[in-house]
């Protein structure tokens, strides 16, 4: 292969003779980007001849080594010499009608380069059913020009990708629509077209991952925990195995097996993903609610036929006797947009009610939690419900008893959270 190099690729002005009249020539060479073959080497003159003091061009000359070439223009303008096979001198005098004369001298070098250049370094790698390859080489003389590759076999591959060129330094993305092994070949390019002559390769295996978890959202309070399954479908067994880390364990932290601990109220995001396949996860976020001492909360009883009987750790309201009922309310702190009630229990036969009222518009607005009008002992378990931010809500506990009931009725609740904006 070979290369070849003006002297120059710009504009050279050649100055005349004399102030007021005479020739003047601009010349350029150029071919192929520099860059030409063996036996095809060609250059292009492109170039503007002049006469300044009323004469007019008569004569024009240009000569390869010597060689006169034919049908030089007389004008100008751009011309193509072909087949130069080695270091070249081109010689372009034109004359005129005053005997006025310029010359422009353009000397051409041809170098040779016929080493193939070599793929140094193929990087592959597949991310689910994405192929991603690049490539490093090397070329002595004329440099790289780019890579070309070929993927086989071509099954789940668009037609238009299964063969291509790319850039040194350019990352190939190929998304594939099948599990199976590609094989990457990567041949190089030089400037002078050499190719390398037994392609790099390499292999990529694509797979689909599918990662879930059974919850997107968390609720915990402080000192909580909150266990978050993940599932994820994949062939390798290496993307089988799960990590996963809290964004601030301050406030939220995780354990290897999905199971969350509040710490501190607030929010953050917990993400689960694949330890072979980094870019195969999920996110969770985990709010981090406030849990109040049951001991301490001002609950206070605000109306009904009797007071019952309220103890704490757990709250729990009992009423003994009589068609009789009591309802308890307390006002909750600015900010608080979800209410939880957890390790609720109530029994024997009984009507309760746990929930959050507050005004809208002067009319009374109850979100309830939890309400029952009769049954026997029952577990509840966990019951929350989100409330509107901007108005000042209470936190209400009723319970009543019927005559017919034989025993004293209660309702239990071990915990309440409130989670904030």
């Amino acid at each position: 292969m070979s290369i070849i190099e003006g002297s120059s690729t710009n504009d050279i002005i050649i100055e005349y003779v004399g102030k007021a009249d005479g020739v003047i020539i601009t010349a350029r060479i150029s071919g192929n980007n520099g860059w030409l073959k063996p036996g095809e080497a060609s250059v292009m003159v492109t170039g503007k001849i002049k006469t300044y003091g009323g004469g007019t061009i008569v004569n024009v000359l240009a000569t390869s080594n010597g060689t006169p070439i034919a049908d030089f223009p007389t004008n100008g303008g751009e011309y193509v010499i072909d087949n130069i096979k080695a270091d070249t001198t081109i010689v372009i005098t034109a004359m005129d009608s005053n005997g006025k004369s310029n010359t422009k001298t353009i000397p051409v070098m041809i170098k040779i380069d016929n080493i193939p250049p070599t793929v140094h370094n193929v990087t592959a790698m597949a991310e689910e059913l994405k192929i991603k390859f690049s490539a490093t080489g090397y070329d002595n003389e004329s440099g790289l020009k780019h890579f070309s590759y070929t993927i086989s076999p071509e099954e789940g591959l668009p037609i238009d990708k299964v063969a291509g060129t790319f850039l040194p330094g350019q990352e190939v993305e190929i998304i594939s629509t099948t599990e199976t092994t590609y094989t990457i070949a990567i041949k190089a390019i030089d400037n002078c077209n050499n190719i390398t002559e037994t392609p790099k390769t390499e292999s990529v295996k694509t797979e689909k991952i599918v990662l879930t978890v059974d919850q997107e959202v968390v609720y915990v309070g402080t000192g909580d925990t909150k266990k978050v399954t993940a599932t994820i479908e994949a062939s390798d067994i290496k993307n089988r195995e799960l990590e996963w880390i809290s964004n601030n364990p301050e406030i939220a932290e995780i354990s290897q097996d999905g199971m969350i601990t509040g710490k501190k109220v607030g929010t953050t995001t917990i993400m689960v993903r694949s330890k072979g396949n980094n870019n195969i996860y999920c996110l969770i976020t985990a709010k981090v609610g406030e849990t109040l001492d049951l001991d301490t909360i001002p609950l206070e009883y605000v109306e009904g036929t009797t007071t019952g009987t309220l103890s704490r750790a757990p709250l729990k309201l009992t009423i003994s006797t009589g068609n009789n009922w009591a309802r308890y309310e307390m006002t909750l702190p600015e900010g608080v947009s979800r209410v939880s009630a957890e390790g609720m229990y109530g029994g024997p036969i009984n009507r309760c009610y746990i929930g959050v009222s507050f005004m809208d518009g002067g009319e009374l607005v109850r979100i309830k939690l939890y309400g029952q009008e009769s049954g026997t002992n029952w577990p509840i378990g966990v019951k929350s419900a989100d409330v509107p931010a901007g108005v000042e809500k209470r936190f209400e506990l009723m319970l009543a008893r019927q005559d017919y009931n034989r025993w004293p009725v209660q309702f239990q609740i071990d915990k309440i959270v409130l989670f904030y904006d």
